[in-house]
């Protein structure tokens, strides 16, 4: 967790609590542009960084569950500051842009 107001801290891309974040995120893509069917494939990167909030960002690839195509998703997510305090994690805010990579 990040420490240090205002600096961003490297987590582990593998630790459950992203990867559970990054489905969301994604749920909330999904509610927004319509696509359906997809699914969390890997988090790649993960960092928190304490501010207003606990500010997450993640990145992670996504497919389709018909894999008919894959997305490069870059997340955004604000806890608030009840949640350093002890309070159950509620997240405040999302912010979710997905797009198909460039294959060679």
């Amino acid at each position: 967790m990040a420490q240090l107001l205002g600096g961003e801290v490297v987590e582990d891309p593998n630790n459950p609590k992203y990867y559970a974040l990054a489905q969301e995120s994604l749920e909330q893509y999904e509610e927004e542009t319509g696509h359906r069917n997809l699914v969390v494939t890997v988090v790649k990167t993960a960092t928190e960084q304490l501010d207003v909030g606990l500010i997450i960002r993640l990145v992670f690839e996504a497919k389709s569950l018909d894999q008919n195509y894959l997305l490069l998703c870059k997340s955004k997510i604000l806890e608030p500051l009840d949640y350093m305090m002890g309070e159950p994690s509620i997240v405040d805010e999302i912010n979710v842009d997905c797009e198909r990579p460039l294959l060679r």
